[in-house]
């Protein structure tokens, strides 16, 4: 069965590896965001992450809660307007679609975003919906360099009053820094 749900991560996020299950899309966010820190950040430099207005709220709060515990200084606002330029950014976080239902917000397009992200040697995040992804194309075609996101979606019911499966897939490359197990 978890060989079976990382094999539909893979295909509906496009990127080649996921990891069996964590506890919920927060908490796989927070986990791409170490990450992100653990794979292009160091102590002092490129310490900082940015995340979307548009990211769900409940992961907002976590990312913050994390990343004041590890080092890392965040930066909130739109994708569009943020000054990426220097090497001090480590990743990025967008919604796809986002906390209003919105495919993309107005301004630069995520693929844009991305390439931005990549010429100073970060990394996207992309927060998703599978249930969506089965319409919309995958995040890998635009850049993504991790997907996370949750399953409840799909219908999986809330285990004794708590959270649902997150998921969170990436490239080969990254596969030592993948939190959780990986099966197959």
């Amino acid at each position: 069965m978890l060989l079976n749900f990382q094999t539909m991560v893979c295909d509906l996020t496009g990127l080649p590896m996921a990891c069996a299950s964590l506890l919920d899309e927060a908490t796989a966010a927070s986990e791409a965001m170490q990450m992100c820190y653990s794979l292009k950040g160091k102590k002092g430099k490129r310490d900082k992450f940015f995340i979307s207005e548009d990211v769900h709220p409940q992961t907002i709060a976590l990312l913050e809660t994390r990343a004041g515990s590890i080092g890392i200084t965040v930066v909130k606002g739109k994708h569009g307007e943020v000054d990426i330029s220097g090497k001090d950014f480590c990743g990025a976080i967008v919604q796809y679609p986002n906390t209003y239902g919105s495919i993309e917000s107005p301004g630069e397009s995520y693929e844009s975003f991305a390439g931005r992200l990549h010429r100073v040697d970060a990394m996207l995040i992309v927060a998703t919906d599978l249930l969506a992804l089965a319409k919309l194309k995958a995040p890998s075609t635009f850049g993504a360099d991790i997907a996370v996101g949750s399953a409840q979606r799909l219908g999986v019911p809330m285990g004794f009053g708590g959270p649902h499966a997150g998921f969170l897939s990436t490239s080969d490359a990254y596969a030592r820094k993948m939190p959780g197990r990986i099966i197959g």
